[in-house]
C-alpha cells in the first residue's frame, strides 16, 4: 500500500516537472522572437539598414511557416518595408507592406512618419479590398493644405444712398406673427431627440466563450455607420451591419452568426451562434497582445455557407 502511494506522488511529481519544462522552453522562445524583432529595430534606429535587413530576413524564414508567428512575421515585413522607405526602394516598400498584410491582415503599429503612415494606410487598403472583393473607404491622408491665396479685391465707393423711413408697422406685425407662431407650434409634440450613433470602424479584439473556453481572435471593420464588411486575423471575410447600438455581423462562407449591442464606444457584448453551438462573446476596441490561440478551433466545427 505504501508502495502504490510513492509511486502514485512519484508519478505526479514527474508530470508536474515535464509540464514545467515544456511551458519554460515555449515561454524561451517566444522572448528569443522578441528579442530578435527588438535587435532588428536597435539596428534600424542606429542606421545599420544592412544588418537589420538579415536580421529580419532570417527571423522571416525561420517562422514564416508557423502559424501562430503570423504577427511576429508581419512585423519583420513592416520593418523591412520602412527601411527600404528610408533608403528610397519604392518597390522593395511596397512589397514588403503587402507580404505584412497577407501574412497578418489585422497588423497595425504606431507610425509616426506621416509620409510613410499614407502609403502603410494605401497598400493595407488594396490588399484588404482584394480579399473582401469590394473597395473601401478612403483612409484619411496627412498631406499639409495650402491656404487658398487671397484675392485683391478694389473696392469701389458705394453711391450715396436716400434715406429711407423706418418700416415701424412693418415690423410690429413681422413681430405678431412669429410670436403667434411660437406659441402655435410649442403646444405641439417636442421632437425625440437623436438616438446615438455607435462606430463600429476599426480594429477590435473578439472574444468568444466556446464550450468554456475563452478564444481571443482580431476583427478589422471598414465601411459605413450602418454597414460594411470585416476580415479577421485569418483572412476569413464578413458584414457587419449596426442600428443605434444594436449589432450584427456574420461570416460569408462559414456558418458563425454574432448579435449584440455597444455599452459604450469602445466596447461590445452579445450572443453568437456556431451551428449548434450558443455562446456569449464581448470585444474591446483596438489589439490586446498577444494572441495566439487560432480561431480555427470553431471554424472547423461549423458548416460552410453555400
Amino acid at each position: 500500500m505504501l508502495a502504490g502511494k510513492f509511486l502514485k506522488g512519484a508519478g505526479m511529481v514527474t508530470l508536474f516537472l515535464f509540464m514545467f519544462f515544456i511551458f519554460s522552453a515555449d515561454f524561451a522562445a517566444a522572448q528569443k522572437d522578441e528579442d530578435v524583432l527588438l535587435k532588428a529595430r536597435r539596428l534600424y534606429q542606429d542606421g545599420n539598414y544592412e544588418g537589420s535587413i538579415k536580421l529580419l530576413g532570417d527571423f522571416i524564414s525561420k517562422l514564416r511557416a508557423m502559424v501562430e508567428q503570423k504577427k511576429n512575421v508581419a512585423e519583420a515585413f513592416y520593418l523591412l518595408a520602412k527601411i527600404y522607405y528610408e533608403v528610397g526602394d519604392d518597390t522593395k516598400v511596397n512589397e514588403n507592406l503587402r507580404k505584412c498584410f497577407d501574412t497578418f491582415p489585422a497588423f497595425t503599429m504606431e507610425e509616426p512618419n506621416l509620409g510613410f503612415r499614407d502609403r502603410v494606410n494605401k497598400i493595407r487598403k488594396e490588399v484588404l479590398e482584394a480579399k473582401t472583393k469590394e473597395p473601401l473607404p478612403e483612409t484619411e491622408t496627412f498631406e499639409e493644405e495650402k491656404p487658398p491665396a487671397e484675392e485683391k479685391v478694389i473696392e469701389q465707393p458705394a453711391p450715396a444712398k436716400k434715406k429711407k423711413k423706418f418700416p415701424v408697422l412693418l415690423v410690429v406685425g413681422g413681430i405678431a406673427v412669429v410670436a403667434v407662431l411660437i406659441v402655435a407650434l410649442g403646444g405641439g409634440k417636442k421632437s425625440e431627440p437623436e438616438p446615438e450613433r455607435f462606430d463600429i470602424r476599426g480594429d477590435w479584439t473578439v472574444v468568444v466563450n466556446y464550450l468554456g473556453t475563452d478564444i481571443p481572435f482580431y476583427m478589422a471593420f471598414s465601411g459605413s455607420l450602418t454597414s460594411g464588411t470585416f476580415v479577421d486575423q485569418d483572412g476569413d471575410t464578413g458584414t457587419y451591419t449596426v442600428s443605434g447600438n444594436t449589432v450584427h455581423f456574420e461570416y460569408d462562407y462559414i456558418a458563425i452568426w454574432f448579435d449584440g449591442g455597444f455599452e459604450n464606444r469602445d466596447f461590445m457584448r452579445g450572443t453568437y451562434q456556431a451551428d449548434d453551438v450558443t455562446g456569449n462573446w464581448r470585444a474591446n476596441r483596438g489589439f490586446s497582445t498577444p494572441i495566439t490561440y487560432q480561431t480555427s478551433t470553431i471554424k472547423a466545427q461549423c458548416t460552410k455557407k453555400n
